[in-house]
């Protein structure tokens, strides 16, 4: 029995697959036709809706769903009708069977795989016995019935595979192609964005090869210098101790030599090796990354169907256009900014396209438009333009909603110009409009599309004239890659900085620096740019004077910022690590990274310290903030040492992070069986630890601790994903001082906890 359940569970997942491809290409097929009716693309349209629903109805018959069965053969029934008698299909019925496509997608998506019931079943059951049955009801010439439906022979399938697997037929195989997880194949991309670290590995034993050939060939030039006077201390001494001496001599040349010839052999080793790793891993990850690659034009159906929706809610009339649609993108990048799309179609078409009174009023077709363009352009990044000839955005009113809301003076409002504020549409709160909808007016959506954009690695534009239209430019990468990133040193913490955000680095005391207006700045580019320690930033301090630090120019347009970094130590490729789903939001930090050396690194959000950059205080702000925490530092905080145990790379940085920006010392393990045995080689004041690791998990590795009495008082905190009352329980049991839940996680809570058990 167990095996016959497992056995429909999978089918029923084949099924979800299926089934959701059909009803797509149904609501695709129903949009076409109301685009552009007529009979002969209604016909076309009916053998199209036939060929899905009869697939439809026999893959949900092997699955057990004996509603959305009835309805297919309802919806044939109506179809056939149609089909015989040569007639169009009514508006009033594309609207009914664009409702049932609606309503049985539901049902799919809601399907448990377990039990095979759904949330949707009661919409649908209406529609069965109402729009539907009305529309069998309609007067037609005789029904005929479902039977003599037959496809074209060689359309048609055998009663095995429609029953059964419906498309996920054998021909599948034949044609040398199967059906993926979109999440399997996201994880081994992403499992093979981690080999870029063996090119670092490669790289750095390349460099640590180039060191000992250095060090030794410093050794040889010395040796060649004072092995004369050896010899000659040699031929002074007596006979015996001359020989001990030559004997010496030609050992430790002999030595030299073959140390040398292994140097070289290493050396040549390492190159072919850097090599063969550089080939394999950068043609891996390509190929691996065409994997993933979807053509924008699976998004126009979507968009059809939400521009069809809002616009007969608000009664307007929309003409969609999607030029480029051909253009592929990586499907992760392609799911982060379709809601962002979305919202700026529905912005479209609330905000910005007029009512057709009003269009009419101003000379304009009742029609209006709404085209999305995309353009490739340089460094595998493409340009997406969505633009309507609707109202435009009236600056004026941007100006007075700005006063109003007190985000600047009437002054300032006035001498501002378009860009900056256009920058107001994607402030948080801000909205032009005074009425909120279940569609826009809240201020928030257009805050989220930008952040979303930039956290991808692009960049959002808009462009308006009064009366002619709108245009938002969204550039965004067309896959997922590895980046080049800067190794920069702050507070003694090396920090990666991408490359891409950099437009130049300078030593501070190589430029023109000055004080205007309380703020150190310096001349780059004939213009002054104000000058912010990322130490300042990120609540760390800095070790050196300002000028003998190096500034990063970051920025792009007529704003750009100097951020201050103690050094820059060089520059490699990484492989970036998302923070994990409580913590994704960290500001200031968009992931972490493992850097040549082995060493965790953090990767700055440079988006985030530009917005922190611009709203900083003025010098002497900072200085004081920097001055109170060295006054901190100096209370003994900084005695205080830590041992952080995580199995994530991601949460072990951002842990270590948090925790030595408050001046506490911190050390990390990788499980808990490498912190059983850092515990026994140093001392440490407290103790934190996720729980599901390998080796030993954190609960284990509490007990562990309570029953050793060199250091069964330190106070051990729990921070783990488990969030139910018995693994509370059991955290309490085995001796935990403190347990937080990564989904609620906040960081002042942690350190107030760590303050008051050390």
């Amino acid at each position: 029995m167990s095996v016959d359940l497992e056995f429909l569970k999978k089918l029923r997942e084949a099924f979800q697959i299926e089934a959701t491809e059909h009803l797509e290409e149904v609501s695709g097929s129903l949009l076409s036709l109301e685009k552009d009716p007529g009979l002969a693309q209604s016909q076309a349209c009916i053998e199209k809706l036939l060929r899905n629903f009869h697939s439809l109805k026999g893959s949900s018959r092997a699955v057990n769903l004996g509603l959305i069965e009835r309805v297919c053969q309802e919806v044939e029934s109506i179809l056939v009708e149609h089909k015989s008698a040569s007639t169009e299909l009514s508006t009033d019925l594309t609207d009914d069977l664009y409702k049932v496509a609606c309503a049985m997608l539901s049902c799919v998506h809601s399907l448990d795989l377990a039990s095979g019931k759904t949330s949707g079943e009661n919409e649908l059951e209406q529609l069965l016995v109402g729009a539907l049955s009305r529309a069998s009801a309609s007067p037609s010439e005789e029904r005929n019935p479902i039977s003599d439906y037959v496809l074209k022979e060689e359309e048609k399938a055998s009663p095995t595979e429609n029953d059964v697997k419906g498309k996920h037929s054998l021909a599948s195989l034949s044609t040398g192609t199967m059906r993926v997880s979109v999440d399997r194949m996201e994880e081994i991309v992403k499992r093979l964005e981690e080999l870029v670290y063996a090119k670092l590995v490669a790289d750095q034993r390349l460099t640590d090869c180039d060191d000992l050939q250095s060090i030794l060939g410093k050794w040889t030039r010395q040796w060649h210098r004072i092995r004369p006077e050896v010899e000659n201390e040699a031929q002074k001494s007596g006979h015996k101790q001359k020989n001990y001496i030559q004997e010496f001599i030609d050992l430790h040349d002999s030595f030299i030599g073959r140390l040398q010839e292994k140097l070289l052999n290493l050396e040549t080793s390492f190159q072919q090796e850097k090599r063969i790793t550089h080939n394999l891993v950068d043609g891996l990850l390509e190929k691996s990354r065409e994997l993933t690659m979807t053509p924008f034009s699976v998004l126009q159906d979507l968009f059809e169907r939400i521009i069809r929706d809002i616009s007969k809610q608000q009664k307007k009339e929309v003409k969609f256009t999607l030029n480029g649609g051909e253009t592929e993108i990586d499907r992760h990048i392609l799911d982060e900014f379709k809601e962002p799309l979305i919202h700026l179609i529905r912005n479209s078409i609330d905000h910005g396209i007029e009512s057709t009174n009003d269009r009419e009023k101003c000379g304009k077709p009742a029609q209006s438009n709404i085209r999305i363009n995309l353009a490739m352009i340089d460094s595998g990044k493409v340009e997406i333009s969505i633009k309507d000839d609707g109202g435009g955005i009236d600056l004026e009113k941007i100006k007075e909603r700005a006063v109003n809301l007190r985000m600047m003076t009437a002054e300032k409002a006035a001498e501002s110009n378009e860009q900056q504020l256009y920058s107001l549409l994607f402030r948080s709160s801000f909205s032009t409009k005074d009425e909120v909808s279940d569609i826009s007016g809240r201020g928030i959506g257009l805050a989220i599309v930008k952040e979303t954009i930039e956290k991808l690695g692009g960049q959002i534009e808009v462009d308006s004239k009064l009366g002619e239209g709108t245009t938002f430019r969204l550039i965004v990468p067309v896959r997922r890659a590895t980046m080049f990133g800067v190794t920069a040193v702050v507070d003694n913490q090396t920090l990666v900085v991408p490359t891409s955000a950099i437009r130049s680095a300078i030593r501070v005391r190589d430029c023109d620096s000055r004080i205007v207006q309380g703020r150190w700045t310096l001349t780059f580019g004939e213009r002054l740019v104000p000058m912010v320690w990322l130490a300042d930033i990120l609540d760390l301090d800095n070790k050196v004077d300002h000028e003998e630090a190096v500034a990063l120019i970051c920025g792009k347009g007529d704003y750009p910022v100097a951020i201050l970094v103690e050094e820059v130590t060089g520059e490699q490729e990484v492989a970036v690590s998302p923070l994990p789903t409580p913590l994704s939001r960290v500001r200031h930090i968009t992931g972490a990274t493992l850097l040549k050396t082995g060493d965790l690194a953090a990767v700055i959000n440079v988006n985030d310290v530009l917005s922190s950059a611009h709203l900083l205080g003025s010098n002497q702000d900072a200085l004081e903030a920097r001055r109170a925490r060295k006054a901190k530092a100096g209370s003994g905080a900084a005695t205080k040492k830590i041992l952080v145990t995580d199995d994530s790379i991601t949460s072990r940085v951002l842990l270590k992070n948090i925790l030595e920006s408050n001046d506490y010392q911190v050390e990390v393990a990788n499980d808990g069986e490498d912190a059983w045995q850092k515990l026994h080689t140093k001392r440490f004041d407290l103790l934190i630890t996720d729980v599901e690791m390998p080796k030993m998990s954190g609960f284990e590795l509490t007990k562990k601790i309570r029953t050793e009495s060199t250091f069964s008082d330190i106070p051990i905190i729990v921070v783990t994903s488990l969030a139910s009352l018995e693994d509370r329980k059991t955290g309490v049991e085995v001796g935990a001082s403190a347990y937080f839940v990564k989904s609620n996680f906040e960081k002042s809570n942690l350190i107030d906890m760590v303050k008051r058990l050390i």
